[in-house]
Order: C-alpha cells, then structure tokens, then sequence
C-alpha cells in the first residue's frame, strides 16, 4: 500500500512538471504585442519585450518561471485570489488599458455627487 502512495505521489510531481513546462510553450508560442503596428514608438516596444523577460535567452526565462510558480509573495501590482480590489483600482487598471489600446482618455467629469 505504501509503495502504491509513493508512486501515486511520484506521479502526481511528474504531471504538474509536464503539464507547468506545456503551460510554457505555450505561452510562449503567442505572438508578441504588436504595439508598433498601433502607433508606437520603437523604443516602446523596446521597454515593453525587456519588462514582459522576453530579452533574456530562453532557459533563463523557463527558471524564472519556475520560480514564479512557487514564489508565494506576490510582486506589487498583482492580486491574490482572497484579496479585495478597490473601485480606485480597477478603475485605474481600466484606465490604463484604455490608454495602451490608443483610445482618447482626456474626457473629465464631475463625481462630487458620488458618495
């Protein structure tokens, strides 16, 4: 019975490696943003690949991968599954978005009214 728990247990390492490493490739296989065709500047496109990794080899990107995967504390910017999320900060988040996909962001209101 033991040796059956051990090789279950075995197993069940080697799935979570196999299915993490396919999880990988296929991140990977994506095609990258194309920001330049919405207007960008080089330079921005630049600065986008360096922070998302892709200018390290891809060995270096895989280890840093694994790291996140057991990497409890979360980096700044992210949120945990029981974390709550503010209105400030999704509407930030949308706002950001909003901003990156080009559309015009400059319209301002008055929310004096809202509580």
């Amino acid at each position: 019975m033991l040796k059956y728990i051990i090789k279950r247990v075995v197993l069940m390492f080697v799935v979570f490696f196999i299915i993490a490493t396919m999880c990988f490739v296929l991140i990977k296989l994506l095609p990258l943003p194309n920001i330049k065709a919405q207007g960008r500047d080089a330079n921005l496109v630049l600065e986008k690949r360096k922070a998302m990794g892709y200018d390290k080899p891809i060995m270096t990107q895989y280890a840093i991968y694994w790291k996140n995967i057991f990497n409890f504390k979360k980096p700044d910017g992210s949120f945990g599954a029981h974390e709550p999320v503010s209105k400030e900060e999704i509407v930030t988040m949308f706002y950001r978005y909003a901003k990156w996909l080009g559309m015009d962001v400059s319209a301002t209101a008055d929310l004096s009214i809202f509580p």
